[in-house]
């Protein structure tokens, strides 16, 4: 086998050569030297004596490592560093007087060396039964740590041959990654934060290459790792969940859409949440972090979705706690963005006409500012209150009702007694007019909570999605995969794995890793049959990443779909005020929309643009329809001021199944020919922007072959 080297030139005769295993070997060093400053609430450090306990009995490669774990404890500036240094010895005596053992042994000498250490340490300083007793449950921990993390250095080390991960081996990498970046607080590179760029990077991969759910997980597991290590508060687990959880919406599709939704949310969470975290660190080691994952090729990057096993146990009780503590976290976000719809709703109460307090309040102006200074003031108010009061009530309903005051409106008696009967006619329709434009401007308030509330609840009800989709249990079709790999080995097949995944919807999904081959793109063309064959299903191939040697194969559509527009514009304007959707969705769906913009022209077409764009958006997302429609009409609501609208008529098509949808909004009616029948899909609701609860008609079709849908 061809060792792959690297030189390095000296300005001395002797040249030092490193190869792949010394660079492996320096790598686990280092990642030694940062577990040694993972201290659990302060005081506690199994983590990093059960990582050196991996590689006892490896002779010089355990001094090497031995070494950088003590500098790491050292470091840390632990009062507890003489205890560690203890067990450290005692494991570099034992390394060379014993010969190699298995995984169980080492964990345990190195659990009953820490616990040994820490019970001298303890006795020495007299310190009490407690500090003899938590020796003792540091080394089971210890015990227990080496055995879950022996899996994850085997993976880093390249033991690994075999072209699978099983579960605890991800989570076991993935514990010992989280543990660098806890030791790497406190670490900086001028205003750089090794703590902070570390943990961006690896939730901007993880996010860009496993998705929302991945990325929600990354930001908790290594927001609880910082957590325990007292390098973050809890606050810190919920903003690098959500970071994650939003970057992830352009997985494998948008690099610098992900690393722009992943700085916005990071900044926004903090905001929120704890002001004081924002600063110029932050914001640096966050911004370095995201142009290096921009500037790094893809291929680079580990991606771990196709090494899943499965047929290991990918719901073991790790990966089941990772996803619990997931799930519940979302749940909560979701909760309280619920509460807060709930909360805006019941402060946007609208009035309806002007309440009797409004009434008295008026009438108690118009008196502080026309009889204040009047010499019948006593006689009005006092001596006659009733009737004053009553007259005052009069004129302002005559100027309600028409908008103005007239002789007739007044009565005679208060006409005939008022000194100063013009200026206090003048002054009621003035404050009557000033109380009705606050009349109206609460009601637009009421008006905007109410859409700030709708759209609070719609993002409560999408992170309760995301909490039921992460809560899917995947089922990995174990005999088709045997049957598959079986076929390939007899037909020669250049195939080096298989996974075979079956979704919700119950439709296949084949993940391939290839051999090499010189025929690019067209290796699939010898595999389709064979594929087909085995699963009794008609399969195509989706994607082919000849970089990596991976194809995805998925199920054949049922029905295909032909679309076609034609427009007209209207005369003396320039451009047509609609605007039309055709779109293939992932999820095997096409979606077909038109709308009409408000009048014609440029501003009709914005308003129609607009609504298309958002609504491409939001289904491409995984939004659900009604709601997706919903936070589009509350977007054209609050855009202006001024009267825009604009219909929505929207068609979803599953090409596997061949039922339609049709959603109607304000918009003409739909045609549907079927041979020489024709049937009517009608609307009746109004058009967006107009009201701020809108209702969205539905309507379910079976569509059959050569069905034509007409959408005017």
């Amino acid at each position: 086998m061809e060792k792959a080297m690297i030189k390095l030139s000296l300005p001395l005769k002797n040249t030092i050569t490193l190869g792949k295993k010394e660079i492996i070997y320096f790598s686990m060093g280092i990642i030694g030297f940062f577990l040694g400053r993972v201290w659990l609430f302060n005081f506690f450090n199994p983590i990093a004596i059960g990582y050196l306990t991996v590689f006892l009995f490896g002779n010089f490669k355990f001094l090497f490592y031995s070494a950088l774990v003590a500098l790491g404890l050292y470091s840390s500036g632990s009062a507890d560093f003489p205890k560690y240094a203890i067990c450290i010895s005692v494991m570099c005596i034992i390394n060379f007087f014993l010969k190699k053992r298995p995984i169980v042994v080492s964990a345990m000498i190195g659990g009953l060396s820490l616990s040994l250490a820490g019970a001298v340490i303890g006795y020495l300083n007299n310190t009490g039964l407690y500090f003899l007793l938590a020796p003792l449950l540091e080394g089971l921990f210890t015990f227990c740590i080496a055995l879950v993390l022996k899996k994850g250095a085997n993976v880093l080390e390249g033991n690994v041959k075999k072209r699978l991960l099983a579960g605890e081996e991800i989570i076991s990498t993935c514990i010992i990654l989280g543990g660098v970046i806890a030791g790497a607080s406190g670490v900086y590179i001028f205003d750089l934060s090794f703590r902070d760029f570390f943990s961006t990077l690896l939730i901007l991969v993880t996010a860009y290459r496993g998705g929302v759910g991945l990325g929600a997980l990354s930001g908790i597991l290594v927001g609880l790792m910082l957590n325990l290590t007292r390098n973050g508060g809890t606050e810190i687990i919920s903003i690098l969940a959500v970071s994650g959880m939003v970057s992830g919406i352009y997985y494998n599709k948008n690099k610098l859409a992900t690393g722009f939704l992943f700085v916005t949310s990071r900044m926004i969470m903090t905001y929120y949440i704890d002001k004081a975290l924002l600063g110029a660190e932050l914001g640096f080691s966050v911004a370095s972090a995201t142009i290096c994952f921009l500037a790094v090729k893809d291929k680079f990057y580990f991606n771990f979705l196709p090494f899943l096993n499965s047929y290991s146990s990918f719901e073991d009780d790790y990966a089941l706690k990772i996803k619990e503590v997931a799930t519940d976290k979302l749940e909560s976000f979701s909760k309280a963005f619920n509460k807060l719809a709930v909360t805006f709703k019941g402060i946007s109460q609208k009035k309806t006409s002007l309440e009797q307090k409004d009434i008295t309040a008026i009438i108690d102006d118009i008196a502080s500012k026309v009889c204040v200074n009047c010499k019948t003031r006593d006689k009005c108010w006092k001596e006659d209150f009733f009737n004053t009061y009553q007259a005052s009530f009069s004129i302002l309903s005559a100027f309600e009702k028409r908008g103005e005051i007239k002789i007739d409106d007044i009565p005679v008696e208060f006409l005939n007694s008022c000194v100063n009967i013009a200026y206090f006619v003048e002054t009621a329709a003035n404050l009557s007019d000033l109380y009705k434009n606050n009349f109206n401007w609460q009601n637009k308030v009421a008006e905007s909570r109410e859409l700030i509330a709708e759209q609070y609840l719609g993002v409560s009800y999408i992170i309760k999605d995301l909490c039921e989709e992460i809560n899917t249990n995947f089922i990995f079709k174990e005999d088709i995969e045997a049957k598959l790999i079986s076929e390939f080995n007899l037909n020669k097949a250049p195939v080096e794995s298989v996974i075979v995944m079956e979704g919700k919807n119950g439709r296949f999904e084949v993940f391939l890793n290839m051999y090499p081959c010189p025929d690019k793109a067209n290796c699939t063309k010898d595999i389709i049959p064979i594929i087909n064959r085995v699963t009794g299903r008609k399969v195509k191939c989706e994607s082919v990443d000849c970089n990596n040697c991976r194809v995805k194969i998925i199920e054949s559509q049922k029905f295909f779909i032909n679309a076609a527009i034609s427009k007209a514009v209207k005369d003396n304007s320039k451009e047509s005020g609609d605007s039309y959707s055709f779109l293939e969705l992932n999820n095997g769906q096409a979606l077909l929309a038109l709308s009409d913009g408000m009048g014609s022209g440029n501003k009709a077409k914005e308003e129609s643009k607009a609504a298309i764009d958002l609504l491409e958006e939001f289904i491409e997302s995984g939004f659900q329809k009604d709601l997706a429609i919903k936070i589009i009409n509350s977007a054209l609501v609050l855009k202006s001021n001024d009267e825009s609208f604009s219909t929505l008529d929207v068609c979803i098509v599953d090409n596997y199944t061949g039922t339609a949808e049709f959603l109607k909004i304000g918009a003409s009616s739909t045609f549907l020919l079927r041979g020489g029948e024709v049937q009517v899909i009608k609307s009746t609701t109004l058009p967006m922007g107009i009201l701020n609860n809108i209702d969205v008609e539905m309507l379910v079709k079976k569509l059959k072959h050569n069905d034509i849908i007409i959408m005017i």
